[in-house]
């Protein structure tokens, strides 16, 4: 039954909506917005629309309207901004975060974690999945639920967050520029998530074939099974290199390079202290007494030896020679 009112409460909200665009607009354009407003707000919680005023959901729908006309999905498309009644027709006591881009995992909880770290507090977010045609100059041409019959196959994530309002014209430019970074990093990891995952299978089906005679075997099974337990969407990886052992050192082998490691941006190299000094990397535990050898075992080929970096949710493996 509370589900029952909950779903009157939208579809009573959504035919107030439909009233107003109809009144205001002409009929064919009044059909296209209404349809995507009946989209859009389908999962929304229906809280966070009764408190609007009709004038404010009737603009705000239009704003999203107008910032989804164009796009080129090869890259994310950042708007943030206080609605203003003289600028923009509607008006909330928030400052609103939009965001279009091509659809892949992680952007929503990659959004709010970057909105967080500002200090933002996150009062609502609308997120949809949209089906687009666009034209050579990436207008829309046309839009639907990805679940209609013969929608578009081009898939578009539109997500729209309201923030404690702030007016500082620069820290609003701030947050637009970090989210845009933000989501080139998204892409970059998710870009090379499957040639990550098969590089640490390959680093499992190494360590299967040998265990180094100096590294105890229940050590070195524990390392294989907690490599095969990430690869069971228990992780996520964001990047990935390795690391030749040369000379009694690590260097970094540049082709290998996978990932957000790609981008050579500051905080994926961050330095730790160790009782060895400063350091790029932490070696697991059962691994670090291998890695000090002066020279690898003398097997055939080489050994992948799974690290953890210290940026967060990354992994890189280092190769012996």
């Amino acid at each position: 039954m509370h589900y029952v009112a909950i779903e009157e409460s939208r579809q009573d909200l959504l035919k107030q909506l439909h009233e107003r665009l109809n009144a205001r607009l002409d009929p064919a354009r009044a059909a296209t917005v209404d349809a995507f407003a009946r989209h859009f707000y389908a999962t929304v919680p229906v809280e966070d629309l009764v408190d609007r005023r009709l004038d404010d959901l009737y603009g705000a729908t239009l704003s999203v309207w107008q910032f989804l006309q164009h796009h080129d999905p090869r890259s994310p498309k950042v708007r943030v901004f206080n609605p203003d009644f003289e600028e923009h027709g509607w008006q909330s006591t928030h400052t609103f975060v939009a965001v279009l881009h091509e659809d892949m995992p992680f952007l929503v909880d990659s959004v709010r974690i970057e909105l967080n770290r500002r200090g933002l507090t996150v009062h609502a977010i609308q997120n949809a999945v949209l089906a687009v045609a666009r034209d050579e100059r990436h207008q829309l041409q046309a839009l639907a639920s990805p679940r209609a019959e013969n929608a578009p196959e081009a898939r578009e994530s539109l997500i729209v967050i309201e923030v404690d309002r702030h007016t500082d014209v620069a820290f609003l430019e701030k947050i637009e520029s970090n989210l845009n970074d933000v989501l080139r990093d998204v892409r970059t990891a998710v870009g090379d998530f499957d040639a990550m995952c098969s590089q640490i299978t390959a680093s499992i089906q190494e360590l299967e074939k040998n265990c180094p005679p100096q590294i105890d075997p229940d050590d070195h099974e524990e390392a294989i099974a907690f490599l095969e337990w990430m690869l069971k969407d228990n992780f996520t990886f964001l990047g990935y290199d390795e690391y030749l052992l040369e000379g009694g050192e690590l260097k970094r082998d540049a082709d290998s390079v996978l990932g957000v490691f790609r981008l050579d941006q500051p905080r994926y190299c961050e330095r730790i202290r160790t009782e060895e000094g400063w350091t790029n990397i932490t070696i697991m535990c059962w691994y670090r007494s291998y890695c000090r050898l002066p020279k690898a075992p003398t097997t055939p080929g080489y050994t992948a030896l799974p690290i953890l970096t210290t940026s967060p949710l990354t992994v890189t493996t280092t190769t012996a020679m």
